[in-house]
């Protein structure tokens, strides 16, 4: 009974420390690397600016709904995502008792897996330029064409993705 007991106590560790850094951490890591590469990169920052100006009257007018439709300043924020993942390490999961096979491979079962997001998100054969700020690559660029974007889950997938992403 006592390492049943144990065994919770550890689990329940384990997912305050996982809610504390997604909840602290997380959104202010995320709008200062947005910040960050907008004014970086003039021309992306008067891209922006354009978009935003051009979509809003006043201050009144700017709503998350509306925000949601300007086209450059989302590719702005998913191309800060994928250079700079907010998330540190990876999300663990658990495979089954029985096991499961993952891109071909065996894994046993009660194993942990993950992935980490950076290193997806920087490998060069799923990105053309994977280190470069460039939010064209959202947005059809041709010369992005051959990005493997399915790949790009900053939010984690499946039933235990981050509450949050809505």
């Amino acid at each position: 009974m006592m390492s049943d007991d144990n065994a919770s106590v550890a689990t329940v560790r384990k997912n305050a420390l996982i809610f504390v850094l997604s909840g602290v951490e997380t959104l202010p890591g995320y709008v200062c690397s947005v910040l960050y590469y907008l004014l970086e990169k003039p021309e992306y920052f008067d891209t922006a600016a354009n978009e935003i100006r051009a979509a809003f009257a006043s201050a009144e007018d700017v709503t998350v709904a509306a925000s949601q439709k300007l086209p450059f300043l989302k590719a702005c924020m998913r191309e800060a995502l994928r250079v700079s993942p907010p998330a540190v390490g990876t999300l663990p999961r658990r495979i089954p008792h029985g096991g499961a096979v993952i891109c071909g491979q065996f894994v046993p079962g009660n194993a942990t897996v993950g992935i980490h997001n950076w290193s997806v998100t920087h490998a060069g054969h799923f990105y053309k330029h994977p280190d470069s700020f460039r939010p064209e690559r959202w947005l059809g660029d041709v010369e992005f064409a051959s990005d493997k974007g399915e790949f790009f889950h900053p939010f984690g997938l499946g039933p235990r993705t981050c509450v949050a992403r809505q």
